[in-house]
């Protein structure tokens, strides 16, 4: 077989001899990078939310299907609680670095987005499917994109800012009416529902989220928060070394009132020391008490109901199941009526009126 003997440039072809070579394919385009996380997430105003009135704030968590919804993306909210948010799996979620510096307590945050999980739970009634949402991309005022827990963001700001908190008086005013506020909405909001604490509530042919079972928890967290910080503003009891090496304690180094730091090593001078604030700690302490015992409260229902006592018995008679029925009742009883008790009793306590006539010309 002969081949053709081409010029420099030229390829033997099979047909005509020679021919010129075929132009490579056009490269593919360049793929577009894909934005950040949040690149399109405004940044909230470093004091958002201070022209508030100290009667319209306070802890005011957002709905499960509202937040689902998407109706609060690009919104401010403010956190319930200070937060390292070392949450591995959301942050590889969204490809963000770990945070060098905590959210604090009352700061400003933009929602940006936010993710959920699906949970099956089997009972009696069936299989319970729930959605619910759990992660937050939000946004700092300092322009940083980090993450959060859904639950604990507030739509309206809280009674006090530790990144902001004033005076070291104007703190524990703040952190008062903080933990009152948060435990008696969570009664009043437990009383309504008859204490059904279940995560779940039916919703048509199938089930929802409890909102009052998710927010009790996010109230608890938030009371339990303010009361701890209550108590070192009242009584001392930090080591200020530990306080001023710590990124979570920034707040109090950073004050511009050097009394928080002084107050929350020491506490307050005992010969200036206002006794109201006795008052106020005792008051924000049954209520974090008066939250847990409204969780245990539905618990010592659902045994009461359930009877589990009954389940390892075989072959008892019926008179000895009810003698046996009758002393785990009375029991269970005796207990729930404490847990009742501890709650009433927060609720009427005397301090907290004191603490609110104290508080209320502090915050305004």
């Amino acid at each position: 077989m002969l081949h053709a003997v081409c010029s420099i440039g030229l390829v033997a072809s099979a047909g005509s001899g020679c021919a010129f070579p075929k132009a490579p394919p056009p490269a593919s385009p360049a793929r577009a990078a894909e934005p950040a996380p949040g690149a399109d997430c405004p940044t909230p105003a470093a004091d958002a939310g201070k022209d508030v009135p100290a009667a319209e704030r306070g802890f005011s968590p957002i709905g499960n299907q509202e937040m689902l919804a998407g109706g609060y993306k690009g919104k401010t909210l403010y956190a319930g609680v200070s937060e390292q948010a070392n949450w591995g799996h959301f942050e590889s979620h969204w490809r963000i670095e770990r945070p060098q510096e905590p959210i604090f307590a009352g700061d400003a945050l933009t929602l940006c987005e936010v993710t959920s999980s699906n949970s099956t739970t089997t009972t009696e009634k069936g299989q319970i499917r729930l959605t619910e949402a759990t992660g937050a991309l939000v946004k700092t005022a300092k322009g940083e994109v980090r993450v959060y827990d859904s639950k604990l963001l507030s739509e309206k700001p809280l009674a006090f800012s530790l990144r902001n908190p004033g005076t070291a008086d104007q703190l524990v005013a703040g952190l008062f009416v903080e933990g009152y506020h948060g435990g008696k909405t969570v009664f009043d909001k437990m009383a309504a529902a008859d204490w059904a604490l279940e995560p779940w509530t039916p919703d048509g042919a199938g089930f929802k989220v409890n909102e009052v079972y998710r927010q009790g928890e996010a109230f608890r967290d938030v009371v339990r928060g303010a009361a701890l910080h209550l108590h070192h503003m009242t009584l001392g009891g930090y080591d200020r070394r530990s306080v001023m090496s710590s990124r979570d304690m920034g707040w109090i180094t950073k004050a511009a009132d050097d009394k928080i730091l002084d107050w929350y090593v020491d506490g307050p001078p005992k010969a200036s020391r206002p006794p109201e604030y006795a008052e106020m700690l005792r008051c924000v302490n049954s209520m974090d008490n008066m939250v847990g015992s409204g969780l245990t409260y539905y618990e010592g229902k659902k045994e009461m109901e359930a009877k589990p006592w009954r389940k390892g018995l075989m072959d008892a008679s019926e008179s000895k199941l009810e003698t046996l029925d009758k002393a785990e009742m009375e029991r269970r009883q005796k207990r729930n009526d404490q847990r009742m008790k501890i709650m009433t009793d927060a609720m009427a306590f005397k301090g907290c009126k004191t603490g609110l006539a104290y508080a209320g010309p502090r915050l305004k």
